[in-house]
């Protein structure tokens, strides 16, 4: 018998199963009533041993309730032992990236220094028209950090070279490195 694939035909199994399942329950509780009718009139030696059976059962959970926990909490532990050695590995991880990190900005901002020391001087000894030029070309941090360090009478002489929409960003750049309260 071919039967169709897909998952509106598992459905319609899992239903049918459903169904059935749920239909045998009924069955068989509806046949146990005669049982339980039985059992009612069961000998006083039959219901101590049923009773006994119960305490048995009871005793038994009793037992196992303290393995089964101790055997969650073992899980649980060791979940938490490799969930905390994870987390030590990405610490080092970040620690060692963090070392690399400021050793970079390190390095950078001591051949900064080194460079616009010699560049600043090599801009003061230009003509406003040379230097202006020659800052159009860089970018704004790096023109606005030779500018903030060469004397104000050449920094605005360069300025006054250059084109007036680059002039005000770097004046504007310049005004916020210095902060509010100081003159460049």
């Amino acid at each position: 018998m071919c039967r169709p694939t897909g998952q509106g035909s598992t459905l319609l199994e899992m239903r049918k199963t459903l169904t059935l399942v749920v239909a045998l329950g009924v069955l068989g509780a509806i046949a146990a009533i005669p049982s339980v009718r039985a059992q009612d009139q069961k000998s006083p030696r039959r219901a101590a041993a049923d009773a006994g059976d119960a305490d048995g059962v009871s005793r038994y959970c009793a037992n196992m309730a303290p393995s089964v926990s101790e055997i969650r909490i073992a899980r649980q532990m060791k979940r938490l032992n490799e969930l905390a050695a994870e987390i030590e590995q990405r610490a080092q991880q970040l620690d060692r990236l963090t070392a690399e990190t400021r050793e970079w900005v390190a390095k950078r901002q001591a051949l900064l220094r080194a460079a616009s020391e010699q560049t600043v001087a090599i801009f003061s000894k230009m003509t406003p028209e040379g230097a202006a030029a020659r800052l159009a070309l860089l970018e704004d941090e790096t023109a606005v950090s030779v500018l903030s360090r060469l004397a104000a009478r050449t920094a605005s002489a360069i300025l006054n070279e250059m084109e007036s929409a680059r002039a005000a960003r770097l004046t504007s750049l310049l005004s916020a490195a210095n902060g509010p309260g100081k003159k460049s």
